[in-house]
């Protein structure tokens, strides 16, 4: 598993969906009272980034790219 920022993992998602198009990989989301984990599966790794609520938040429309592909565990 490799640890990423939110920037980064949001960049290597979108790549991954680029090279599978129609086919995006699935993020799951863990959250609790202070932090948020997001996590995914590409051909090679899984990515995860794990980000502090306040901060997730100012991130709201870049999370957007993830459209319906977020499994809230």
């Amino acid at each position: 598993m490799v640890d990423v920022d939110l920037k980064t993992f949001i960049k290597l998602y979108n790549e991954d969906k680029a090279f599978n198009p129609g086919k995006p990989p699935r993020i799951f989301l863990r959250k609790n009272s202070s932090f948020t984990s997001l996590k995914y599966k590409s051909s090679d790794f899984i990515y995860k980034a794990i980000v502090k609520n306040d901060e997730l938040n100012d991130s709201k429309v870049a999370l957007l790219n993830f459209g319906n592909n977020i499994v809230r565990l």
